[in-house]
């Protein structure tokens, strides 16, 4: 299993929280075909940056993530990153070869 996830930092923009809810979260969602599920986070004090609002995606292998990336919706994708990149933090995480 692979999961990608995908942080807003905290700002008080309603431009940039508009973004993240109705364009970076459907660029993910058309890429992987699934409906995503914005949650807020609720506390960080450990974080030297703090995040507002984030959202999960699962998928079956990092090999699947990579071709997705490659199809039309990844370059959609990959395009609104290009301006958007500052106000996220996107952590990948691969359950496949952790050690026993």
């Amino acid at each position: 299993m692979y999961k990608v996830l995908v942080f807003l930092k905290k700002t008080n923009e309603e431009k940039v929280i508009d973004h993240f809810k109705n364009f970076l979260a459907k660029y993910f969602s058309d890429l992987t075909g699934k409906e995503l599920t914005i949650g807020k986070v609720e506390s960080n004090p450990l974080l030297e940056v703090k995040y507002s609002l984030f959202f999960e995606i699962e998928i079956e292998s990092k090999e699947k993530w990579e071709k997705l990336i490659g199809t039309e919706a990844g370059k959609n994708l990959y395009q609104d990153l290009i301006e958007f990149h500052k106000y996220i933090t996107i952590i990948f995480i691969n359950y496949e070869h952790l050690p026993n």
